[in-house]
């Protein structure tokens, strides 16, 4: 049996979301293409359902809320959380907060890394297969894609970029 959105409730209620986490955290994934301000309200729900359980178990369904929701979803959640100065109370959601912060900002830095490079490669008139252009952007190591960098100015091809 498949269900959509439409088999889904929508789960908004704190109290609710903390009786039934993992409706919860279905109802934020089911519903994360619904209009932002929507989607917004029920992911809240359900990361503050998160704070509720253990550690190994909140951990894994907040981690799942933030690979799998939308960018739409999460910019509106965030929005909403600065709005209405939300600040998680307990220890494991400010830690895994910071965790989660630290770990955006380090892959927007490699992103940024990765597109600086394809754009000196461009600038060389060096072509870059889909393959390479790939292994570039989905590049984590931040060391690795430096090294890319500098090579970039100086390469002949850009097979010559991952020697």
């Amino acid at each position: 049996m498949v269900i959509g959105p439409q088999s889904v409730p929508i789960v908004t209620d704190h109290q609710e979301a903390a009786r039934e986490p993992e409706l919860a955290v279905l109802a934020a994934l089911a519903h994360d293409s619904d209009p932002p301000d929507q989607a917004a309200r029920v992911a809240l729900a359900a990361m503050a359902a998160c704070l509720g359980l253990e550690d190994e178990r909140g951990l894994l369904y907040s981690d799942l809320l933030r690979s799998l929701l939308g960018e739409a979803t999460r910019a509106a959640l965030e929005e909403l959380m600065q709005s209405q100065r939300y600040e998680f109370q307990s220890e494991f959601a400010r830690r895994h907060t910071a965790i989660g912060e630290a770990h955006g900002q380090a892959r927007g830095e490699a992103i940024g890394e990765a597109r600086a490079l394809l754009a000196v490669l461009d600038a060389r008139g060096l072509i870059v297969s889909p393959e390479q252009r790939d292994r570039i952007l989905s590049c984590t190591d931040a060391a690795a894609l430096e090294r890319w960098v500098r090579r970039a100015v100086s390469v002949s091809s850009t097979d010559d970029l991952f020697v």
